[in-house]
């Protein structure tokens, strides 16, 4: 599986916050912030999922090649338990795409 390249993300932080933060990460078994930092941002986009979406519908397979896998379902279900950094290119559809006519066409 082709994997994309990691981003990075600067926050400045006093000696002490940075000190902290460490701490509570090894506390917590993580093997750096960065890991400790997706598990809190995994935990935050969970809850909110749960309090403004209706109950999960299974993800499934829909279509495979050679040069990967389509998945239908809830594209937030799915990448919450997808390994970071495991998929390439998301396409997500409002429900009310092709509803009404537009310049370009439909």
């Amino acid at each position: 599986m082709i994997k994309i390249k990691e981003s990075t993300l600067s926050l400045r932080l006093s000696v002490e916050e940075r000190a902290s933060v460490e701490e509570v990460a090894k506390k917590n078994g993580f093997p750096s912030v960065s890991d400790y930092l997706r598990s809190l941002l995994r935990k935050d986009l969970g809850r909110r999922a749960k309090a403004t979406r209706p109950p999960e519908v299974p993800v499934r397979e829909y279509f495979t090649t050679d040069q990967g896998t389509i998945w239908n379902g809830d594209s937030l279900d799915f990448l919450a338990k997808t390994e970071a950094g495991s998929v390439n290119l998301s396409v997500t559809s409002p429900p009310f795409g092709l509803m009404r006519r537009k310049n370009y066409g439909n």
